[in-house]
C-alpha cells in the first residue's frame, strides 16, 4: 500500500507540478519580452494597491507587512499559488 502512495504521489507531480515548478518551466522557454510584459504588469498591479490604500487612509511600514505576512503566512501561500499560474497563463497566452 506505501509504495502505490508513493507511485501516487510521484504521478501527481508529473501530471500537476505546483505553481512554481510550472513558472519555471515556463521561464525557461518563454519570450523575455513576454516575460518582462507580465512582470511590469505584476508590479504595477502591486504599486496601484499599495497606493490606493494610501489614499484610502492605510499607512503601513515594510514591518507591518512582515507582521501581516507572519500571521497570515498559510493564506498567502495559497493565494500565491494562484496567483503564480495566472502568471504563467499571462506569458502563455502572450506566446500563442
Amino acid at each position: 500500500m506505501g509504495d502505490q502512495l508513493d507511485r501516487l504521489s510521484r504521478d501527481k507531480m508529473i501530471f500537476n507540478p505546483n505553481a512554481r515548478t510550472k513558472l519555471v518551466e515556463t521561464l525557461s522557454v518563454a519570450s523575455p519580452e513576454n516575460v518582462a510584459r507580465v512582470i511590469v504588469k505584476a508590479l504595477e498591479i502591486q504599486i496601484v494597491t499599495e497606493e490606493y490604500c494610501r489614499s484610502l487612509g492605510f499607512e503601513f511600514t515594510p514591518e507591518d507587512l512582515a507582521q501581516f505576512h507572519k500571521e497570515n503566512a498559510v493564506d498567502i501561500e495559497e493565494q500565491l499559488e494562484r496567483e503564480i499560474g495566472g502568471f504563467v497563463g499571462g506569458i502563455v497566452s502572450q506566446e500563442g
